[in-house]
């Protein structure tokens, strides 16, 4: 049994224009995707946005009935976190690859176990096995 949710939902605009704030936490680039996972191509150069984040805490609160400690979601909430007290996100902002494409977490039956699959724009982020 497949079973699985995708979200999207519209950009809040120009994320690839840093958003510097006084204040705001020092860093010198902002945490792109192929900073923490492993993706390629126009993914892997997207910033992670907090909206990004909302969006894959709300698809795996929906397939797995809670945020996974370490998953995707909580890693993409620090990351938008960060980027966004460095002001080069606004909170309620999604990148491009979200915004366009989705995020998607899928849970697939095997005999005697599931793969979980957390997905942005079509690329996978994370394929767990839970037995």
């Amino acid at each position: 049994m497949s079973q699985g949710h995708h979200a999207r939902r519209p950009q809040a605009g120009g994320q690839d224009k840093p958003m510097r704030q006084e204040g705001g936490l020092e860093q010198d680039r902002p945490i792109r995707y192929g900073d923490v996972f492993n993706v390629s191509g126009d993914l892997a150069t997207r910033i992670i946005a907090p909206e990004d984040a909302n969006m894959m805490q709300s698809a795996e609160n929906t397939v797995l009935g809670q945020t996974q400690k370490g998953g995707p979601a909580a890693t993409m909430q620090s990351a938008g976190t960060r980027n966004e007290q460095a002001g080069f996100v606004s909170h309620r902002q999604a990148s491009d690859a979200a915004a366009d494409h989705g995020v998607s977490v899928t849970e697939n039956d095997i005999p005697g176990a599931r793969i979980v699959t957390e997905s942005v724009a079509g690329q996978v982020l994370s394929n767990i096995l839970l037995q």
